[in-house]
């Protein structure tokens, strides 16, 4: 999706009208998928950050790393409730499971 289509949508999500298993059409990205967390994208799966959620220690660590709604995101590696490491952009990151856990992403299907 792409950064107009988030601005257009980003109010339904703040009131969560998005979020569980409702479907996002990213028609730019390649197809539409469902919200999940970041934690929960297997390896080579991509997302689309649409909110962050947790207190403001996490939400400040998140948006350091460049983790901020509208931004393209791949699980690259990582298992269980420990570390990911996610691509956000050009960056591969170490992300810690508070933080992946707290990270809302609308999946990209290709």
């Amino acid at each position: 999706m792409m950064r107009e289509e988030y601005m257009q949508n980003r109010h339904r999500w703040k009131n969560g009208q998005s979020h569980g298993t409702a479907a996002i059409h990213c028609p730019s990205r390649g197809g539409h998928g469902g919200t999940t967390s970041l934690m929960d994208l297997r390896p080579g799966e991509r997302g689309v950050v649409i909110h962050v959620r947790g207190g403001d220690g996490v939400r400040r660590r998140a948006y350091e790393l460049g983790i901020v709604p509208g931004k393209d995101v791949e699980a690259m590696l990582g298992s269980g409730g420990g570390a990911r490491v996610v691509r956000v952009g050009e960056s591969r990151l170490v992300v810690s499971g508070e933080v992946a856990g707290s990270v809302l992403v609308a999946t990209i299907i290709e």
